[in-house]
């Protein structure tokens, strides 16, 4: 599997998924779309954490690099975890970003899982920037990103998820965000499609 991973909390969370995944003796390749020096906070740590467990890593800095990078890291996976670009995300990705989620969207894999919303959706008000990832499915953190629920959206954001990440269940009225469902033995959100 490969986790593309960009710079900000969206690319941290995505390190952490591979770490994780590692650590339970699955084969997992991580590219970071850009300068490791740019990562700052938990991100870095997590960076420093994939570097330390060994984990087959790779930096692209420029836009060949992201081309060449991320096609060969995806070349026989079957699940890719997008982790590129998260909630601050505005308009049309940059152009390191959207060379990855292009490429990521020709690799056609069978699975691809983004963390919170797919890199290059917005949101807020579920428009697809220019390029936008195609997510089979859509893991979303702690709230429901609304974003992701509008009808329009869900051509790019596959199956919704919440992932439960131990945020009250009142909070959840609070923030105007539709509540979580059990199903299935998940959670999920039901959103207006």
């Amino acid at each position: 599997m490969t986790v593309l991973a960009g710079h900000g909390n969206n690319g941290g969370d995505a390190l952490a998924t591979a770490r994780h995944l590692a650590g339970w003796g699955i084969a997992v390749r991580v590219v970071l779309v850009g300068e490791s020096e740019r990562l700052r906070g938990l991100a870095a740590v997590q960076w420093r954490a994939v570097v330390a467990a060994e984990i087959e890593a790779h930096v692209a800095a420029t836009e060949r690099a992201v081309e060449t990078r991320v096609a060969g890291s995806l070349g026989d996976a079957r699940l890719a975890v997008d982790g590129i670009l998260g909630t601050g995300a505005r308009g049309d990705p940059r152009a390191l970003e959207a060379t990855a989620i292009r490429q990521l969207n020709r690799a056609r894999i069978a699975r691809v899982l983004s963390i919170d919303l797919p890199s290059g959706l917005d949101a807020t008000s579920g428009v697809a920037g220019d390029p936008c990832v195609v997510a089979t499915d859509t893991a979303m953190l702690g709230v429901a990103k609304l974003g992701c629920l509008v009808r329009s959206a869900a051509a790019v954001t596959g199956t919704c998820w919440l992932a439960d990440i131990g945020i009250p269940a009142a909070a959840f009225t609070g923030l105007g965000s539709p509540a979580p469902i059990w199903r299935d033995g998940d959670w999920r959100v039901v959103g207006p499609r």
